[in-house]
């Protein structure tokens, strides 16, 4: 929050919500291949455990 402030006293611009849905907009594949990885992990079909071993071996745990 303070770097948004300091922003807005730098380049004298008044403050704008950039929306909820601002980083769904911003990169929507990631966003896709987030919610892909939440629904197999909730459904069964990747264990979060596995989820974390490949996150933390550096692997992408889905490729789209």
């Amino acid at each position: 929050m303070l770097n948004a402030a300091w922003h807005m006293l730098k380049d004298r611009v008044e403050y704008k919500d950039l929306g909820a849905d601002h980083f769904t907009r911003r990169d929507r594949s990631k966003a896709i291949r987030r919610l892909v990885r939440r629904n197999e992990v909730y459904n069964g079909r990747r264990h979060p455990a596995q989820e974390l071993s490949l996150v933390a071996k550096g692997e992408n745990a889905l490729r789209l």
